[in-house]
């Protein structure tokens, strides 16, 4: 068996591509082979693929159940696995921190008791500026 790329003229015959396994014929009076050169052909003899089409035709018909559950199992596979990661995601989202620049949070430390947490002192500057700031406020009235 003599073999052939993709795009050559060849004789009249039957080619075996190796890639996809299947047959091409070529007419009587010659032709071209599809595909591209990386496409390899060997040509057939006529008793050879008489022989070889039931066979690969069997091995179709009896790898076809298992080709079923396999795409199936697949399925179910990634489906699942779609899941668990969204699963994930949607946790993981929940347990962000939600902590905008430019904010402060001043919730304390945890377990500090109430009284012994640091009052702020009264400052007489800024309770003069507050006094100021309201009598402006009200003289426009």
């Amino acid at each position: 068996m003599t073999t052939h790329n993709g795009g050559t003229a060849v004789k009249s015959g039957y080619y075996w591509n190796q890639r996809n396994w299947e047959f091409t014929m070529v007419p009587d009076d010659g032709g071209v082979l599809p595909g591209s050169a990386d496409h390899r052909y060997r040509k057939v003899p006529l008793l050879l693929l008489l022989l070889a089409a039931p066979i690969i035709g069997g091995v179709f018909v009896m790898f076809l159940p298992l080709i079923g559950f396999a795409m199936a199992v697949g399925f179910a596979a990634k489906k699942v696995y779609g899941g668990i990661r969204g699963l994930g995601t949607d946790v993981a989202a929940s347990m962000a921190h939600d902590m905008v620049p430019g904010e402060a949070y001043f919730a304390g430390k945890g377990g500090e008791p109430a009284d012994q947490k640091d009052e702020p002192k009264p400052d007489a500057a800024l309770d003069q500026l507050q006094k100021e700031i309201d009598d402006k406020r009200n003289e426009t009235k």
